[in-house]
């Protein structure tokens, strides 16, 4: 697990998630699991300066580019035959 958020980042993750937790907490009879757990994995993700999302889409970003590049060389290879 590296890290891949900023200290800044995971500053503003925790104030928020705790500012959520405690709003959530305040509801009495309404209480809004769904924000409580967002809030929570929020503040997690700061502690430990680690975005599970941000790394699966930079990880999408990544595969797709390298599909892109080996599509190009291939191509190239094969115009590189007809040439010959």
């Amino acid at each position: 697990m590296k890290k891949n958020i900023s200290t800044l980042d995971a500053a503003i993750r925790i104030t928020l998630g705790l500012v959520g937790l405690s709003y959530c907490a305040s509801k009495k009879r309404q209480f809004p699991l769904l924000f409580a757990f967002i809030s929570a994995m929020k503040v997690t993700e700061g502690l430990f300066n680690y975005c599970p999302l941000k790394d699966l889409s930079e990880k999408a970003i990544l595969k797709i580019s390298w599909e892109e590049k080996i599509k190009k060389l291939l191509e190239s290879i094969v115009s590189l035959k007809k040439d010959i």
